[in-house]
């Protein structure tokens, strides 16, 4: 059965301290006999001690015990407080009336204001006790509200501190009219879900309240409103009703909270000084003690992160201010993002310690820049003017130089605008565009070597040249190229640091960025040696296969001088060109036999050649084998060498 817990206050008025003893019954309606249909829970005090003037409460908890009970169902509740002091004569007594009731409030319902000033839920428990009825449903209706707190008398709005209420039925909230009379022939009516007699825990009557927005919140505001339900088909024209009212309204609590939260200049630069400002304030009914609001930040430096106040009274506001300080982003990030953390903690009216509450705030730090306007306007400028001087490279190689410059610039500027597509990969992305890009004109650039190399092999074929010291020419070429193309991406670090130079201090962005320049320079150092190196060795090989094919001509052009100086220089022309032997037979009168016996004799004198080719052969070859000092080794680029001097000689 349902239990209800009896809150009562005992004041001794008397001049003596004194106990007493309490006793409990419940006794029939009109009798003095005991009943079974309620009793006192186990616990209850059986006596107290009463100083003079001082309030005591007296907590105690009765319960009905009847499973099914009479709608009529009542009794008395008689409470008995009699002095243990035999001096003091006499007994305190005290009744009140226990009745059967399908609609009746067990509490006032105290309301928590939410956090985020959404709506609050209560539950009320009602049910029936209609013997015939098993499945019905029942109306209620709202008849009266009656706000606690006189607006008029503090000078405040209605529409500031409006209130709300509404009932939800299966999903769908039906709301309070709160200015609805029951008394004026009219009703407004909601039918509740259908329950069984005697039924309380299923569907209960599910009130939706929407309070007013912090911080306006007052202490002891709310409502008392009255109900009646109504049986569907007995209430005799809404006369025949059970009444009940219900007291919602806030409790005496503290809420400490955070609001406004905020940078104070909106927009934080790297290695500068800002605030984060906020207000403290307290949305509850109660003071709170013990405050404090504790600023952590990732990204930033707090000069004092801890603000603290012994009471904060629940109409009392604070407008807080920290002093942060940015970090020095790394140079290859245009900008970084930073979190903060407002920790706030309190304890309530009663030294209880409050739950603690977080607030967040995010932002981003950005590197400096010369605006988002300003770089797009240079980004096209530069770009523009770089495409401009490609075309014009064929008119003079100088526009390319200019053209790298140009590049190199639009893509700094373009750093400054990486943030806008990714944060995280921007910068890294511009910083190797821009290397590739001066690596790719660096060896473009190069070109101006082929001339050189061209002219100086000119020179050793013994043409007219343009230039008279060939390797001063070279040295001083690679040195203005590697000067002049080391610069743009210094130009690069300048536009992307800004002056004065705005990058962290820490080893790592110092080893970074001179790794990234030291990689840079030497690619276009190196690129330019390469380059020269390829000309040099592809010119001189193109010099010595013209000298050699113009030697080549003209010892093919004179053969038997050729072979004279082969012959000359020892070597054996019958072992490269043989004998020649008859192919075809002279016409003549000579009978088959003659030429016969002319071809035997043909070959003994063939055979008696071989054999002294033979013998000379070996005569050769053991000369050669007593004397190698002697032997003579051919080269046939010694030939050729010797025909250049000689047409150098000729030429003379």
């Amino acid at each position: 059965g349902w239990d209800r817990e009896w809150n009562a206050t005992v004041t001794n008025v008397g001049n003596k301290d004194v106990t007493v003893d309490v006793e409990y019954e419940v006794l029939k309606a009109g009798l003095e006999i005991n009943s079974i249909s309620w009793e006192v829970i186990t616990g209850a005090p059986d006596s107290l001690v009463l100083p003079v003037g001082v309030p005591v409460e007296l907590v105690f908890k009765v319960e009905a015990t009847k499973i099914e009970p009479d709608i009529f169902l009542e009794a008395n509740l008689r409470l008995s407080m009699t002095p243990d002091d035999s001096e003091i004569s006499g007994t305190s007594i005290a009744e009140t009336s226990l009745k059967m009731s399908r609609l009746f409030p067990s509490f006032d319902y105290k309301l928590k204001p939410s956090q985020d000033n959404s709506n609050l839920s209560e539950i009320i428990y009602w049910s029936h006790y209609d013997e015939d009825d098993d499945d019905v449903s029942y109306l209620i209706e709202l008849c009266g509200a009656e706000r606690r707190v006189n607006l008029t008398q503090l000078g405040l709005s209605e529409s500031d501190f409006e209130w709300n209420f509404g009932i939800n039925i299966d999903g769908v909230t039906e709301t309070l009219d709160l200015a609805n009379d029951c008394e004026s022939g009219s009703h407004s009516t909601i039918s509740l879900p259908a329950r069984d007699a005697w039924d309380s825990a299923q569907n209960p009557i599910d009130f939706v309240i929407d309070t007013p927005d912090k911080p306006n919140i007052l202490k002891n505001d709310g409502y008392d409103l009255t109900f009646r339900l109504y049986h569907p088909d007995e209430n005799m024209g809404y006369t025949v009703y059970t009444e009940a009212t219900f007291e919602f309204y806030f409790s005496t609590i503290a809420i400490p909270t955070i609001a406004d939260l905020s940078f104070s200049e909106g927009t934080l630069l790297e290695g500068t000084e800002s605030q984060v400002t906020a207000t403290l304030r307290n949305d509850g009914t109660s003071i709170a003690l013990m405050v404090e609001a504790e600023l952590v930040c990732d990204g930033l430096v707090v000069d004092d992160p801890l603000y603290s106040t012994p009471v904060l009274g629940h109409d009392a506001s604070f407008e807080l201010a920290w002093d942060v300080e940015t970090d020095q982003l790394d140079w290859w990030t245009q900008s970084s993002d930073v979190s903060c953390t407002v920790i706030l903690d309190a304890r309530s009216w009663n030294g209880k310690e409050m739950v603690t509450q977080t607030y967040q705030l995010k932002g981003e730090v950005e590197s400096w820049s010369p605006g988002v306007g300003v770089s797009f306007i240079a980004l096209l400028v530069l770009l523009g003017a770089s495409v401009g001087l490609l075309r014009l490279v064929g008119q003079n190689d100088k526009f390319r130089l200019a053209a790298i410059y140009t590049g190199v610039l639009a893509l700094g500027f373009a750093f400054h605008l990486s943030g806008m597509i990714s944060s995280e990969w921007g910068g890294p992305a511009i910083l190797l565009i821009a290397a590739l890009w001066v690596w790719i004109m660096t060896w473009k650039s190069t070109v101006e070597f082929q001339l050189i190399h061209e002219d100086y092999q000119r020179a050793r074929k013994g043409v007219s040249t343009l230039y008279s010291d060939h390797f001063d020419v070279l040295s001083d070429s690679k040195r203005q190229l590697s000067i002049i193309l080391a610069m743009p991406i210094l130009g690069l670090a300048g536009v992307i640091l800004g002056f004065p130079p705005q990058m962290g201090s820490d080893s790592t962005n110092m080893l970074s960025l001179i790794g990234y320049l030291a990689v840079v320079i030497v690619g276009v150092v190196f690129l330019i040696w390469n380059a020269n190196r390829l000309y040099g060795s592809l010119y001189g090989r193109l010099t010595e296969i013209e000298l050699k094919a113009s030697r080549i001509e003209r010892d093919l052009g004179d053969p038997a001088r050729l072979l004279t100086e082969l012959a000359s220089d020892g070597l054996d022309l019958s072992s490269i060109i043989s004998q020649p032997k008859a192919t075809t037979a002279a016409s003549g009168a000579a009978s088959f036999a003659d030429t016969i016996n002319w071809d035997e004799d043909i070959d003994i004198l063939n055979q008696e050649d071989d054999s002294e080719s033979i013998d000379d052969s070996q005569d050769v070859e053991e000369s050669e084998l007593e004397a190698p000092e002697q032997s003579m080794d051919l080269d046939i680029e010694d030939l050729f060498t010797d025909d250049a001097e000689e047409e150098v000689n000729d030429d003379d």
